[in-house]
């Protein structure tokens, strides 16, 4: 049995992608009659100095609503975040800790995952964030998206406790539980879907003011929070679709915090403004090269893709693509994060093995690789390309439309030779099952299955604590990165955020939001 402790704990991950940060918990409110009020002083500087005052952000684009199962992208992420909160929350090691959740229990022997209730929250509208809503919401979740595992039953035993019960043990049960976003099911069911998705109700910071399609978003403060803030008065989305305009309105002091591009960011450091995604990647996304194994053809020797991987000069790639700020990928999983082997050699840098093994697989001239990208991708593609034929590769460059890449990856048909790659990184079992499990379906098509891949994935599934889900992807590193050299990880592609400096408290790191704390927002 794993049990969370009262407050934060342990446990573990989800993101987005996502996603990919210092973490920081709400604290509970002190009550009033319980305050020292003897330094006055203090108080009245505390509100004159860091409360109050509307938090200006951007949008790239216009959500399309914000019901739980339809949060995708990063803006819309970071905007329900200020609105809806989860049952738990990341640690700076991608371990998910309870957060309206009072404690998450496993028990493997008896399938189930029991989730106790902090006392005392309220969603916005006066309703109780319960047992009974709680259950609501993984129901609802489960029936549109079947994403939560086989659930075989949802069960408020009390106003406090629900007990889910699974027909095959998820050990990633309480990642894809902790991570969902409460929805007020009062006000869903005054609402209805169209309009939840609209003004979307739940047990955040702030509430739904104004949606001005077109233009702008804007929030206000919840004055009845269950926890510590908000201490601003409200929050302001505008949407504005161009990186450059985004900017320029940043650099005139029209927006408090803006996400950048890479030549943007460059701008910004120059100008001295302070970047607040200094942590360590949680989670996140991967980008890198993946092989044909499927099809008769050089890629089939595990020793052209091991010289491949020795052809990578990754920190050529991340100077061109990043100015060096991505963080490095070598494995499936972020250096720091908890799934990442510490102890395992990976393939590095070095075109003399890359020659030596290319020799040994018979093809000491040289040889011919097609590499298949999307047409949107074609700079990294380049690059690579580049990198690759420094070793002596000769890359013959297939771009396709995205429509047929997608197709490509995920629909079956297949690639030629290697691919560029993009995936959720293993933050949990089933970010390895999703393309090297029994059952995957994502840049899957093209790879021939390797059964004690597929055996050790399955035993992470099944597996009753943290510590053997730890030996199984510390072995699954080594099969999937080394041993059988399905993938060539590069970097992890990060979302930077840069903020005005009377702007503090926002913890919003590089690509996971989960740790993001709209309640802590102070604008000094």
């Amino acid at each position: 049995m794993r049990k969370g402790k009262k407050g934060i704990t342990w446990l573990t991950v989800i993101a987005l992608a996502a996603s990919l940060m210092a973490g920081c918990g709400a604290k509970e409110k002190v009550p009033e009659e319980t305050q020292d009020k003897s330094s006055a002083g203090d108080e009245s500087t505390v509100k004159e100095e860091e409360t109050g005052g509307i938090l200006r952000m951007s949008m790239s684009m216009e959500p399309t609503g914000f019901l739980s199962t339809d949060i995708s992208f990063l803006d819309s992420y970071i905007l329900a975040s200020f609105v809806m909160e989860r049952l738990g929350r990341l640690d700076k090691a991608g371990q998910m800790e309870p957060f309206l959740a009072e404690e998450f229990i496993e028990n493997p022997e008896d399938m189930t995952l029991t989730v106790r209730l902090k006392d005392g929250i309220k969603y916005s509208d006066g309703s109780t964030l319960d047992a009974e809503n709680v259950k609501w919401n993984i129901e609802y979740v489960q029936e549109v998206k079947a994403s939560l595992g086989a659930i075989e039953s949802v069960e408020a035993v009390d106003p406090k406790t629900v007990v889910i019960t699974y027909s095959e043990w998820n050990s990633s049960g309480v990642n894809q539980i902790g991570g969902l976003f409460m929805m007020s099911s009062q006000a869903f069911e005054e609402l209805g879907e169209d309009g939840f998705q609209k003004k979307p109700v739940g047990t955040g910071p702030f509430l739904f003011d104004s949606w001005d399609a077109g233009e702008k978003i804007s929030l206000v403060r919840q004055d009845n929070y269950w926890g510590e803030g908000p201490y601003i008065d409200g929050v302001e989305f505008k949407l504005i679709e161009d990186a450059q305009a985004r900017l320029s309105a940043f650099m005139a002091g029209e927006l408090d915090v803006i996400s950048p591009g890479i030549n943007e960011a460059e701008t910004l450091d120059a100008a001295g403004y302070p970047c607040v995604s200094e942590n360590p990647v949680v989670g996140g996304m991967l980008r890198g090269l993946i092989f044909n194994t499927l099809d008769e053809g050089p890629l089939q020797d595990v020793k052209v893709r091991e010289a491949v991987c020795h052809a990578v000069n990754r920190e050529e790639v991340i100077q061109a693509v990043s100015g060096g700020k991505y963080p490095m990928a070598d494995q499936f999983s972020a250096k720091g994060f908890w799934s990442y082997n510490d102890n395992l050699e990976t393939y590095q840098y070095d075109i003399e093995k890359c020659k030596e093994l290319l020799a040994e697989a018979g093809y000491e001239d040289g040889i011919t690789l097609p590499l298949t990208y999307p047409a949107s991708d074609v700079e990294l593609a380049t690059i690579m390309q580049g990198v690759l034929e420094k070793a002596g590769f000769t890359i013959e460059m297939n771009s396709v439309e995205q429509s047929v890449f997608d197709q490509a990856v995920v629909g079956g048909g297949g690639w030629d030779g290697i691919a560029m790659w993009t995936s959720g990184s293993g933050q949990e079992i089933n970010g390895f099952n999703d393309t090297f499990g029994e059952h995957p379906f994502f840049f899957c098509s093209s790879l021939e299955p390797v059964p004690e891949i597929v055996e050790l994935i399955n035993e992470g599934k099944a597996a009753t604590s943290q510590e053997d889900i730890k030996v199984c992807t510390d072995k699954l590193q080594e099969l999937i990165c080394v041993k059988h050299c399905l993938v060539c990880p590069v970097f992890m592609p990060s979302t930077f955020f840069y903020t005005q400096k009377n702007i503090s408290d926002m913890n919003i790191g590089i690509e996971s939001v989960n740790q993001l704390t709209p309640q802590l927002i102070k604008i000094k």
